[in-house]
């Protein structure tokens, strides 16, 4: 946030989404357009979208250990009641990606929106059911790299570019 705000990019951003144009925010992308974020201490986000920003809660002792962070291939399960149903459809975003693809993810932070229905798809890791894709109006984030989840990934970034 701090550079964005030293760049002047974090208004021309906002300016942006106003006039709802489509904005795709990949990782920690996805996690500044949130209202705060916890990594480092609290500190503000673009609030582009409503939510906080957690770590994953470490393992329990006697439960099976995992590592923080999550790095490698996971499923990002489509919530049925989740996603806003603007433009062509939060579908259109995965249009011609099978249900239980697996995308490459590395982080240890994630995104909680406020709003259940900005959640399009959840993952599972250690203790934690968390929001790997949101959606909100023309904006969407995405936990996951798509640049490094194969021909699915590119396959994600085509639909962007020419089906929202």
């Amino acid at each position: 946030m701090r550079r964005l705000c030293e760049n002047g990019l974090e208004s021309g951003l906002r300016r942006f989404v106003e006039k709802e144009r489509p904005l795709l925010g990949i990782c920690l992308g996805m996690q500044l357009l949130m209202t705060e974020s916890q990594e480092f201490g609290l500190h503000r986000g673009l609030d582009i979208l409503k939510g906080t920003v957690r770590r994953f809660r470490e393992p329990l002792a006697g439960e099976v250990a995992f590592k923080i962070p999550h790095i490698g291939w996971s499923t990002a399960e489509r919530v049925t009641e989740g996603g806003t149903k603007e433009s062509n459809g939060p579908a259109a975003l995965f249009q011609g990606i099978p249900v239980g693809t697996f995308f490459y993810f590395v982080h240890s932070f994630f995104c909680v929106p406020e709003d259940p229905q900005a959640i399009f798809s959840r993952t599972d890791y250690g203790r934690d059911r968390f929001c790997s894709v949101v959606n909100r109006h023309s904006v969407w984030g995405c936990q996951f790299h798509p640049e490094k989840s194969g021909p699915d990934g590119m396959q994600l970034y085509h639909n962007f570019l020419f089906n929202l």
